[in-house]
This record gives structure tokens, sequence and C-alpha cells, in this order.
């Protein structure tokens, strides 16, 4: 009965580490090809068609449905994973801020981009952590050899 138990919790645990890596991975490659996002692209910063580029990032489900279920993970994960969609709910109102009509002079516009920028390296970082951290969680695997030497 502890092992039926044990068993499920794992495979629960597996099952919303993969749906929080889809999940991860599709936001941090969507930041990534974002065009005001980018810290080297200065043009972009300066054009008054940056508001165009600064489409809000997608709406997280897989976060949203199972932040309930966070305690399968181990305790300093959840915390981690909640600190991470939180940074990304700020940069997403970030952008929407740019693309909302409002009369900011261009250094205040340029210095915003320049904050949602560093918010999304940050945020980005965070990401890859997150992913390094879950991906243990599953992959399989594989047991040592045994050998009779």
């Amino acid at each position: 009965m502890l092992f039926a138990f044990r068993f499920g919790v794992w495979r629960t645990r597996r099952n919303l580490a993969s749906a929080f890596i889809g999940e991860i991975a599709a936001v941090l490659r969507i930041i990534e090809r974002n065009p005001v996002l980018q810290e080297h692209d200065e043009g972009v910063a300066c054009e008054s068609s940056a508001a165009e580029c600064a489409a809000a990032l997608p709406h997280v489900v897989v976060y949203e449905a199972n932040a309930g279920q966070l305690d399968v993970f181990n305790a300093p994960f959840p915390r981690e994973l909640t600190y991470f969609y939180t940074r990304l709910a700020a940069l997403s109102e970030r952008l929407r801020l740019l693309t909302s009509p409002s009369d900011l002079s261009s250094e205040t516009r340029t210095e915003y981009i320049h904050l949602a920028q560093t918010d999304a390296s940050r945020t980005m970082e965070l990401g890859d952590e997150l992913l390094r951290h879950l991906r243990p969680l599953v992959s399989h695997h594989q047991p040592p050899s045994i050998s009779r030497a």
C-alpha cells in the first residue's frame, strides 16, 4: 500500500515537472525572440514602433492550474518556481505599460525598455536554473552497470 502511494506521488511529480518544463521552455523562447527585450537591439528601443513589438507574454496555464500541487516537490523548489512566475508576471505588466497609449518622453520610454530588458535577462536566468533542476525529475536515470570485477 505504501509503495503504491509513493509511486503515485513520484508519477505526479514527474508529470508535473514535465508540464512545467514545457511551459517554462515556451515562455523563455518567447522572451528570447521578442525584439524589445533583446539587449543588443538599441534601434528598437529608440523607435516609436517599439510598442507594436512589445506583445504581452502568454498566459501561464500550467502554473495556475497546478499551484496547489507544488508540495510534491522538495522544499526550496516551490519557492523558486513561484518566484520565477511572479517575475514573469511583473515582466508581462512592464510590457503592457510599454504598449499602453501614454505620453512618455523618449528618455523615459528608453529607460522603461532597459528595465524590461534587465528583467527579461534575469527571468531567463531563473528559467534556465529551473529547467536544470527539473531535468533530473523527468529523465530516466539509467543505473550503473553491474560488474563482477
